[in-house]
């Protein structure tokens, strides 16, 4: 991972990796631990790469991490924005006011195609380089994204209990899920694109119980459900390359870490903070979480030792994402 990308309110920012090294390996704590030194350390003055008028409530970024995608707004008065911005250039190659803001926002592998939702329902893919409307989508209910990795399909979540796939640039329904058990806040596939995750979770006669199911794409099925036992539902979710780990994020300040074949969580992590977003690198060595105070925190998710810390932000730290 050479980069990572975080939103903030009124800004989105770019970090860069100042030095690496693998950890040493240790046998599945249940609990995460500060490093004395960590074994990552990152830039100390990351350089700001997107300005907006409200909130950045998502960030995205090409598979080079030369193009980043953030998008957000307000409620009162309600507005909203989209932008793409080349990181070398620092150049806007797209930006666009929209009458109500999107909290989630993907982008193609190669850069080219930008998808953005939120809280209203609406899925809008456009072209970055000609600002060119593909498709748009009505999807009824609170809706989040995610990209295929191989840039040909967008799924989407909505807390109205749908899991859809559409095809991309055409727009045409590749697939959708029924008898969805939970309304879903947030959705993810593996890095191969075998997989697909949706985090929600269900609240029954004043109890939540958080959920992360596991779909075989090819396949058309549901694999596995997995569950927090806890009062919480799951609004972030990552999953390393071949799907057989996934790092869950809960409102009970909780970071679990499941085996997916044995629907077993293997590692707990208690940063003590609200976590607002999750990320894991593509070497899948490492996990980058977001923090409302303003803080990006990096753990090995095999162990939960923490690798390192980056500060010195202003405000809360909404999301983030890693190239």
């Amino acid at each position: 991972m050479k980069r990572f990308f975080a939103g903030f309110g009124f800004i989105a920012a770019v970090g860069l990796l100042a030095a690496q090294q693998d950890p040493p390996e240790k046998k599945a704590p249940q609990k995460a631990k500060t490093a004395v030194a960590p074994a990552i350390r990152f830039n100390a003055t990351p350089a700001a790469v997107v300005g907006s008028a409200g909130d950045t409530q998502a960030v995205a970024a090409s598979k080079d991490g030369r193009r980043v995608a953030s998008s957000g707004g307000s409620l009162n008065p309600a507005t909203g924005f989209i932008s793409v911005i080349d990181t070398e250039s620092r150049k806007e190659l797209l930006g666009l006011k929209t009458p109500r803001p999107f909290n989630s926002a993907g982008l193609s592998p190669d850069g080219k195609i930008l998808a953005v939702t939120g809280t209203a329902g609406e899925l809008k893919v456009i072209e970055v380089d000609s600002g060119k409307t593909l498709f748009t989508k009505q999807l009824g209910a609170a809706a989040q994204l995610a990209f295929a990795p191989d840039g040909k399909s967008i799924a989407t979540v909505t807390q109205g209990k749908t899991l859809q796939i559409w095809d991309v640039p055409g727009g045409a329904e590749r697939l959708k899920y029924t008898s969805v058990p939970a309304p879903l806040r947030c959705v993810a596939f593996s890095g191969d694109g075998k997989k697909l995750f949706a985090g929600g979770g269900e609240t029954k006669q004043g109890t939540a119980n958080g959920t992360i199911l596991v779909y075989d794409i090819a396949k058309k099925t549901l694999d596995k459900k997995l569950e927090t036992n806890s009062p919480a539902q799951v609004f972030s979710i990552a999953a390393n390359r071949d799907g057989s780990v996934v790092v869950g994020v809960s409102n009970d300040f909780q970071v679990r870490v499941w085996d997916v074949a044995n629907a077993k969580v293997t590692t707990e992590l208690t940063p003590q903070q609200q976590v607002t977003g999750v990320a894991f690198a593509p070497d899948g060595k490492s996990v980058a979480a977001s923090m409302g105070t303003g803080v990006i925190r990096l753990w090995n998710p095999a162990n939960g030792e923490e690798l390192g810390v980056l500060e010195r932000h202003i405000g809360a730290c909404r999301c983030v994402a890693c190239d």
